[in-house]
């Protein structure tokens, strides 16, 4: 053993360093009729999770020190950039993005502000997915060269899960409805 020689922990290390900009993050595709059902199943909850994975991917990419999480949940503050975020990255592959990102915005908004209003007109809110539908479509075009993202794409266990659980809980808000159970008068 040669005195001068450092000592690797893994020779493979020496031969094969990392190289910077190779890792890719993994690419935010999701059919949108598959993001309409999942939105659907968990009554708007799956848009923070895809808020979260788009600000992901955005600070993996660019390498910006930002908090994925808190931007996701603080909608209000953050969603204007992420849809214009989105929108850059578009435009570099096609010149026509097909949306506005104040309009996404304030529709979001405006549809959050109908599910306070008393019945029946809250149940406009069920169509919150649509806004989104628009920054889903242009990212798959993004990623894919197809609006509808991947060909073959199929859910995932997590998604089949969340329809599932999805599904369970609008069976009790339905059956709630024919049993006659108003969530508003209080228990006796």
């Amino acid at each position: 053993m040669e005195p001068d020689m450092p000592e690797f922990e893994n020779p493979e290390e020496e031969n094969n360093p990392p190289v910077p900009g190779s890792y890719q993050p993994e690419p935010i595709v999701i059919n949108p009729y598959h993001f309409t059902l999942l939105w659907l199943a968990t009554i708007g909850i799956y848009a923070i999770w895809w808020q979260y994975k788009v600000w992901k991917y955005f600070k993996e990419v660019e390498g910006e020190d930002i908090w994925p999480g808190p931007r996701a949940v603080l909608f209000l503050f953050f969603g204007i950039e992420l849809f214009e975020k989105i929108k850059r990255y578009c435009l570099e592959y096609e010149p026509d993005v097909s949306y506005n990102s104040i309009a996404v915005w304030a529709s979001v908004i405006g549809v959050n502000i109908i599910a306070r209003l008393p019945a029946p007109y809250y149940w406009f809110s069920i169509l919150g997915f649509i806004p989104f539908l628009f920054p889903v479509r242009e990212l798959n075009f993004y990623f894919t060269g197809s609006k509808n993202g991947y060909v073959d794409d199929k859910l995932n266990d997590r998604q089949i899960l969340l329809l599932l659980l999805g599904a369970g809980f609008w069976l009790i808000i339905v059956a709630s409805l024919f049993m006659g159970i108003d969530p508003n008068t209080p228990n006796p």
